[in-house]
Formats: C-alpha cells, sequence, structure tokens
C-alpha cells in the first residue's frame, strides 16, 4: 500500500545535518553503518564535480555508491549520503508516494473532473538523464527526477491519470531496471502501475508508458513487462549506444546496466499494448523494437535528447490520445 512522504521542515534539517556521521575524504572508509554520513571534501565543490581530476574522490563517491549510498546534498563543503533505503527520510515535497523503496507522484485529471462516458485513463512518466547542468548537481532530484513534458495533461484527453516514477538509484538512476543493489526494483515499479489501476479503475489496457532517452527504454521495458502499450522517445536500446551516448555527452559517471541482456529478457512476451518509437529522422528508421510503429520526425543531427523530447511533444500527445481513444472505440 503507497503512503505519502511526510517531513516537517524543521525535522528534514535536523536528520540532514544533525545525525550524520562526518569522515575526512582522506580518511578510509571501510563498511559504514550509519543510514547516513558525510564526506568533509573542504570545497565548494561537491563530491562528484571533485571527482573529475581527484582520484581519492571519485574513489570514495564510487565505494558509497557500490555500497548502496545515494549523494543527496553538498552543504558548506560537505557532502552528505543515505542508504538507498532510507531516502524516504529527507525529501520534503508533499507530493510523494512510496511503494516499498520507489518513489513517485500521481496527478489527478484537471480540475478532478471525470466524462462519465469516458473510461479511465493512465499514463506513466519516465525520466531521461538529467540537463547537462545537473549531472553534477548537489541536489538528488535534478539527477534522478528530470521533469518531462511538465503540462502534459492539458494535451491529453479527459479522465487521464499521470504517475510519475523516480529512477531512484545510484548516480543517475539505473533505466528503472534492476541491479545488484536494487534487485526488486522493476517489481516496485508494476506494483505502483497495479496499485493506481486498482485505486482509479483502471483498465491496463488504457494504460500507455512514456520517456524519452533513458526514459524512452524505460518506457518500452515496463510496458512489455506488464502488458502496457507505450510511446517512447529516442529510447537507448543496446548497451552500446548507452555507453556511447554516456561518452557524447560526458557524463560523470556511468550508469552500470546490462541494457542488452534486459531488452534480450522481454523480447519474447507477447504483444499485448501498442508501441510508438520517435526518433529522429537521421536515423536509419530500422524497426530495433520489433512491435514497434516508427515516427521519424525531421531535426538536426546534434539535436539533444532532451531538446527532442520537447520538440515532439504534440506528437506524442497525439499518438498517447490515439492509444486511448483507439481502445475506448474498439468497446464500443
Amino acid at each position: 500500500m503507497a503512503t505519502i512522504v511526510k517531513n516537517k521542515k524543521n525535522r528534514l534539517i535536523d536528520k540532514v545535518f544533525n545525525r550524520a556521521k562526518i569522515y575526512e575524504l582522506n580518511e578510509i572508509i571501510d563498511e559504514p553503518t550509519e543510514k547516513k554520513i558525510g564526506v568533509n571534501v573542504q570545497s565548494n565543490l561537491n563530491i562528484i564535480q571533485l571527482s573529475e581530476n581527484d582520484v581519492k574522490a571519485k574513489q570514495t563517491y564510487l565505494k558509497l555508491i557500490n555500497l548502496d549510498y545515494m549523494f543527496y546534498l553538498h552543504y558548506k563543503g560537505v557532502s552528505y549520503f543515505i542508504k538507498r533505503k532510507e531516502l524516504k527520510e529527507i525529501w520534503e515535497r508533499k507530493d510523494l508516494y512510496v511503494i516499498k523503496d520507489t518513489f513517485y507522484t500521481i496527478n489527478k485529471p484537471i480540475n478532478e473532473q471525470l466524462n462519465d462516458m469516458l473510461p479511465a485513463n493512465l499514463v506513466v512518466i519516465f525520466s531521461s538523464y538529467p540537463v547537462e547542468k545537473s549531472f553534477a548537481s548537489g541536489r538528488i532530484a535534478n539527477r534522478i527526477f528530470e521533469p518531462y513534458y511538465t503540462n502534459i495533461q492539458n494535451s491529453l484527453i479527459e479522465n487521464t491519470y499521470v504517475v510519475r516514477i523516480l529512477d531512484n538509484n545510484q548516480t543517475y538512476g539505473s533505466y528503472y531496471m534492476n541491479t545488484s543493489n536494487f534487485p526488486d526494483f522493476e517489481e516496485n515499479i508494476q506494483k505502483i502501475i497495479s496499485e493506481v489501476i486498482e485505486e482509479f479503475k483502471i483498465d491496463a489496457n488504457n494504460v500507455v508508458c512514456l520517456g524519452e532517452g533513458k526514459g524512452g527504454t524505460a518506457a518500452y521495458y515496463h510496458a512489455k513487462l506488464g502488458g502496457f502499450s507505450a510511446v517512447s522517445v529516442s529510447p537507448i536500446l543496446s548497451t552500446h549506444e548507452k555507453n556511447e551516448y554516456e561518452k557524447k555527452v560526458k557524463l560523470p559517471f556511468s550508469i552500470d546496466v546490462d541494457i542488452d541482456q534486459k531488452i534480450e529478457s522481454i523480447e519474447d512476451k507477447g504483444n499485448k499494448g501498442v508501441f510508438y518509437v520517435i526518433q529522429p529522422d537521421y536515423l536509419d528508421g530500422s524497426n530495433r523494437i520489433k512491435e514497434q510503429k516508427s515516427i521519424n520526425y525531421p531535426t538536426e543531427k546534434e539535436s539533444k535528447v532532451y531538446f527532442f523530447g520537447e520538440q515532439t511533444q504534440a506528437i506524442q500527445s497525439m499518438l498517447i490520445n490515439e492509444i486511448l481513444f483507439m481502445e475506448f472505440r474498439s468497446k464500443e
């Protein structure tokens, strides 16, 4: 059952700064057991920023990430980490829900006005990579919860709920896929979708997953897992593509997930939904997803993934509405 994350501001500040064990950067951190720790880097630059040129900072950061800590804040020369399973303690926003260790928000239909003649629908949005200015951000939300198509409900048919899920793993998420430190991430995400479906009486055929880049990969992957439809914008569908993209944009730390293995693992699952892929027209247009319907959209070759996502928002809404309305018409 989902619970709302609630932290009063004074209590939150107390937990962040007064109950974290502080280590010096040159200390040997073996197997810390504390929920929260701080690394005193003695700099206005946070530990990710320092890692570019400081070997010790990079080694310390990677060690803590491998121990299932997440870097969430830099303050007065100290970079703060928290165990991933304890993330709910540091959120101040009031719109977050959590199921097990996975967080999400729900936007109900605009003005909560429902059309009794139409069924309830659900769009599930998965975040992409952060924008470049946030690659080394000292605020965790900037790295794992990049806002995507924030006004989408203005363009969707009535009765449509929107769920946005946080990719709360490692440094930039893990494509919403299981990792050795987070082996039930995928199960949690499917459970979120199932509970929202049950609570608002939504038919699984009226669920569309949406995302771009990393989020586009997750949209396709979780649509296949759950038997839903998907609109994927420039999805990254191989480990080689992932590595090349991260190298091109100079991402400070790579996302540790085997895209090849993950995509292969779902290829034989039944095709229950409709899959649209929106991609730049300079790509070869080949169907990398065997069930997909490709939309090759004209754009400049060097366009950033997130710019392409913004550029094609009208197309995304059109395709989502087509899927949902097509399902409605099929039941008339």
